[in-house]
């Protein structure tokens, strides 16, 4: 009867690590997932005047404050106006925009592009007195 319940011990034991085991690599594929998810596409952002569109080269220079910063934009990237999407060649100098963008490759990427009127930075600023 000792053996037997011995024996039954040891069974259970052994039956238990597989499982001890297993679960330890679920945890450790579970803690690789939220690695990954922390290493996500870190989104900029810059407002300011468009001062160069050079559709050709695929470019967006913007002046925000005394800063010029250019973007490259492709196929993929959203402009929209007035809660529309838009062509590249709707972008024009003198317009007011958002960029929303990523840097990749030693470049920054526009990943959207919102664009208002020109006056639109002078509106907001008498608003704000």
């Amino acid at each position: 009867m000792r053996n037997k319940l011995s024996m039954v011990a040891a069974l259970g034991l052994a039956l238990s690590l597989p499982a001890v085991s297993f679960g330890g690599q679920q945890s450790a594929e579970g803690a690789g997932n939220t690695s990954k998810a922390s290493h996500k596409t870190n989104h900029k952002v810059a407002k300011g005047e468009v001062s160069a569109v050079d559709l050709s080269a695929k470019t967006l220079t913007l002046m925000e404050g005394q800063k010029s910063l250019t973007f490259n934009f492709d196929d993929k990237t959203l402009i929209k106006q007035a809660h529309q999407t838009v062509q590249p060649s709707a972008i024009t100098s003198g317009m007011q925009a958002t960029v929303k963008y990523t840097e990749k490759d030693g470049k920054d990427w526009a990943t959207s592009v919102v664009l208002y009127p020109a006056h639109h930075k002078a509106s907001t600023s008498s608003a704000n007195k």
